[in-house]
């Protein structure tokens, strides 16, 4: 994932990360903050409501931000295919807590995309280097070694 969503997910600043392509796993992923991080994503960081969940999450500038890095866990629950309705349920939803208040802000939830709904997500106390890939992938046996002796910290 690009930052700052890669942080924002891990830290429960949003639940729900929207991509243009479904799977049909679920269970555990480990969220991966991509080696790049776009101009535009980087501006993102400062305005709101970015600069402010990322400063709760203890980020203060893009700079702070880890990237080339396996930063925390989650679980895969679900995947909503997304329909001209799903941005306003989106935004009812936030209104009412069912999910975090930012979350229509963070999401492009127009009609056919994905929205893969995460629960438990957790940063891990010490990112890991790792090399990234498109899609859902499996880490390599070093380092899921190095996943399963890390801790996670508390939120």
């Amino acid at each position: 994932m690009t930052q700052p969503w890669a942080s924002l997910l891990v830290a429960g600043a949003n639940c729900i990360e929207t991509r243009s392509w479904n799977t049909k796993y679920r269970g555990a992923v480990a969220i991966h903050a991509a080696a790049g991080f776009p101009a535009h994503a980087k501006a993102l960081c400062a305005a709101s409501p970015y600069r402010e969940a990322l400063a709760a999450a203890g980020f203060h500038a893009a700079a702070d931000l880890p990237t080339g890095r396996l930063i925390g866990l989650a679980d895969l629950e679900d995947v909503l295919a997304c329909d001209a309705s799903t941005a306003a349920t989106i935004r009812r939803q936030a209104r009412d807590g069912a999910v975090p208040p930012h979350e229509p802000d963070f999401g492009d939830f127009s009609a056919g995309r994905f929205g893969f709904v995460m629960a438990r997500m957790a940063p891990l106390s010490t990112p890991i280097p790792a090399r990234g890939m498109l899609g859902l992938w499996n880490v390599a046996p070093a380092v899921e070694e190095q996943i399963l002796a890390a801790t996670v910290a508390t939120i």
